[in-house]
């Protein structure tokens, strides 16, 4: 079972999309604009958010997830009394992204890499918090890695790691907390052992006072 991050903010709840019949369409959780809707395809679930990319832009066709966080701002005060210190500062709300490209597997078509990519879906908080704990506690910042697995026949992930990472992942240990994560998954079984290539992208924004903010500044 892989490890619960326990994180000092609050975080929003976000749900995974359902799964469907080709050409139905199911809710995801998440989006900045209100709930997107999930195209899925058959078996190998194509599946993307229609409003994803940085706010205000267009989308990637990329999944995405947001994790909305609350960050609370240091009060100094003055050098008088409490009066001439003045109110605290209200507390910022910070979002995090997480964008999951499609994955890549070797051999070709081992496993089916949409399905693949639904799957990482489901650490995804715990993916968001261990960026926000390393390298993405202000926003403007970016970073992305890579990572891969070993994966049976039976779907048990034997081995995994960093293949590369941005810096501020390294020197934070973000990227190796994401793959303790990633390791507690179950796969489904396969006719191949397959290595899983898999990358990640995340960004952090401030969206204090925006109307979609999942969870209320204290």
């Amino acid at each position: 079972m892989r490890n619960v991050l326990a994180l000092a903010f609050v975080v929003g709840t976000f749900a995974a999309c359902g799964g469907g019949n080709k050409g139905t369409t199911a809710p995801s959780g998440g989006g900045a604009e209100g709930t997107p809707k999930v195209i899925i395809e058959d078996s190998s679930e194509t599946w993307y958010e229609q409003e994803s990319g940085k706010a205000g832009e267009k989308g990637t066709g990329v999944r995405e997830f947001h994790l909305d966080v609350t960050k609370r701002v240091e009060w100094k005060g003055g050098g008088g009394t409490m009066v001439d210190a003045g109110p605290p500062p209200p507390d910022k709300i910070f979002r995090i992204f997480v964008r999951f490209p499609v994955p890549k597997v070797t051999p070709k078509d081992a496993r089916d890499v949409h399905a693949i990519n639904r799957l990482l879906w489901e650490v995804r908080s715990e993916i968001a918090k261990c960026y926000y704990k390393g390298p993405g506690k202000e926003p403007g910042e970016e970073s992305s890695m890579v990572g891969w697995l070993d994966v049976d026949k039976n779907g048990d992930v034997k081995a995994g790691g960093v293949e590369k990472s941005d810096e501020g992942f390294k020197k934070t240990g973000a990227d190796e907390c994401i793959v303790e994560n990633v390791k507690g998954l179950k796969f489904s079984a396969a006719g191949d052992d397959t290595k899983i290539r898999f990358k990640l992208k995340m960004q952090t924004s401030d969206v204090t006072g925006q109307s979609d903010v999942k969870i209320a500044p204290k």
